[in-house]
């Protein structure tokens, strides 16, 4: 693997690679955006793993962030802007092929039907529920209308 840039626009790289030890080194390199994932840190990040995967060198994987004051602030929220509402569905799906959260899915509410599971959320307070994508669509969905309804009565504005 060796030392790799992946990713990037105007002759930055997103993502860079260093093998050391058998232990692949992914940094996520937008210091100035404190590490927040855009498409091409995301495209960059996946490749950069999937390589890792494929090489039978590497025995473990560490994801650090460049720059000194953050790990990585999640998602770019001024690309995510830009997609606007219609464009959310298609965006989301690019992020998170259906297969992946499938799978996620089904294990999530496979340890959350765990008695031991069950019994530590109630003990804090928690009920845990499960369900499927779609049943945590319709959720956004009714609450983005709800408070949505909220913010448009109150007049509120993103300053």
């Amino acid at each position: 693997m060796g030392g790799r840039r992946i990713g990037g626009t105007k002759g930055v790289s997103t993502v860079l690679v260093e093998q050391r030890a058998g232990i692949a080194v992914v940094t996520l390199n937008r210091p100035d955006a404190l590490n927040a994932v855009d498409n091409a840190l995301h495209a960059g990040l996946i490749a950069a793993l999937a390589d890792a995967n494929r090489d039978a060198a590497v025995r473990a994987v560490v994801i650090t962030g460049a720059g000194d004051r953050a790990f990585c602030a999640g998602q770019d929220l001024e690309e995510a802007l830009a997609i606007g509402r219609a464009g959310v569905n298609a965006w989301l799906e690019r992020q998170h092929p259906r297969e992946i959260v499938a799978n996620l899915n089904a294990e999530v509410n496979r340890v959350l039907a765990l008695p031991d599971t069950k019994d530590r959320f109630q003990k804090a307070g928690v009920e845990p529920t499960g369900g499927s994508p779609e049943d945590f669509a319709r959720f956004i969905r009714g609450e983005v209308d709800k408070w949505g309804k909220v913010v448009r009565d109150a007049s509120i504005r993103a300053d």
